[in-house]
């Protein structure tokens, strides 16, 4: 299963009809609020800030990065609000886009990540020589780290818990060491519990969630937090995030040879023959997640404010779905 003959083999009998059926079938009835109206502005001034430093591209296609921000961002946030996540949103896609999917290697992605660290933490970080990466990706990588940097200069002015938030923003940026193990590892052998739950901790939405909540003042109880309902509510809306991204991107990591997918994961655990069976299984796996996240959610229905947490994780589940069939990123 491991070699690109396979997987050429196995791109090659996907049925596009099913696989289209198959995604008219995902079950995930929560809604999607209208965009803030600031998120235009306050869009072009992150792009223009991200452009000034070098890290993103004026010939970008920012459509759908966008049309996620928008349909993510919060109506009730005020313009600092806004702004804060806009900044962070935008810059955290285009570490995962323009670098996370370029940097094969683990140890060269570690030192990266730590940089990046070291960067939000407003610490020195120069980043050491990596062997064999252009020129023109060492300059975007350290073009980041200013962008950090900067980033971090300007959270002086956030009035919530800084130290929560910037520990939320060193996990998300983690994630990418996970995301690429995942790619260049056997993980398809891990059993499908084990492979969930490592592609749930490769997922930067989850965290891109906790990061909302502390701009929007939600901040659940330690007891709630603690509970097993409230850990398996974030834990579920990780793998769902991550089962989402491999569906939609099976096609692309057949291509690439990626192994690291659910459907091929089910496709090996079930002794499969068929992948658009396999196909069926996962969008039947992701229907099912949806329904045990909500009978975990009638456990907390008397804690207000988990209930506000619970929405953020619903809405960033709905609209990864939506941001999927955007995106013409896993085509």
């Amino acid at each position: 299963m491991g070699n690109s003959i396979n997987h050429l083999e196995l791109l090659r009998s996907i049925d596009n009809n099913t696989f289209l059926e198959n995604i008219k079938k995902i079950y995930c009835p929560f809604i999607v609020l209208p965009p803030n109206p600031d998120c235009d502005d306050i869009l072009a001034q992150s792009i223009a800030w991200l452009e000034k430093l070098g890290v993103a591209d004026k010939n970008y296609d920012y459509k759908p990065m966008l049309a996620y921000m928008k349909l993510s961002a919060p109506s009730t946030f005020n313009e600092e609000q806004l702004r804060l996540y806009s900044d962070w949103f935008l810059l955290t896609n285009f570490v995962d886009e323009v670098i996370g999917e370029s940097i094969e290697n683990i140890n060269h992605m570690q030192i990266i990540v730590d940089a990046f660290s070291k960067a939000l933490k407003g610490r020195p970080a120069n980043l050491p020589q990596i062997n064999n990466l252009p020129q023109a990706k060492l300059s975007l990588v350290n073009n980041t780290i200013n962008a950090i940097n900067d980033f971090h200069s300007n959270l002086s002015k956030f009035p919530g818990n800084k130290k929560y938030f910037m520990n939320n923003c060193i996990l998300q940026l983690r994630s990418l060491i996970v995301e690429n193990h995942l790619r260049n590892s056997n993980s398809i052998n891990s059993s499908l519990i084990d492979y969930m739950d490592l592609r749930a901790s490769s997922i930067g939405m989850i965290y891109m969630a906790e990061i909302l909540a502390i701009i929007a003042n939600i901040h659940p109880s330690n007891k709630a937090r603690n509970s097993f309902a409230f850990s398996m509510l974030r834990r579920i809306s990780a793998r769902h995030c991550g089962a989402m991204n491999d569906i939609f991107s099976l096609k692309k990591d057949l291509r690439d040879g990626d192994i690291g997918n659910i459907v091929l994961a089910i496709h090996k655990a079930h002794n499969l023959s068929d992948i658009n069976e396999a196909i069926t299984s996962a969008i039947e796996y992701t229907n099912n997640m949806i329904h045990t996240f909500l009978t975990l959610k009638e456990l907390l229905a008397e804690d207000k404010v988990s209930l506000q947490f619970i929405a953020i994780l619903e809405m960033i589940m709905s609209v990864n779905i939506k941001a999927l069939m955007m995106s013409k990123r896993y085509q």
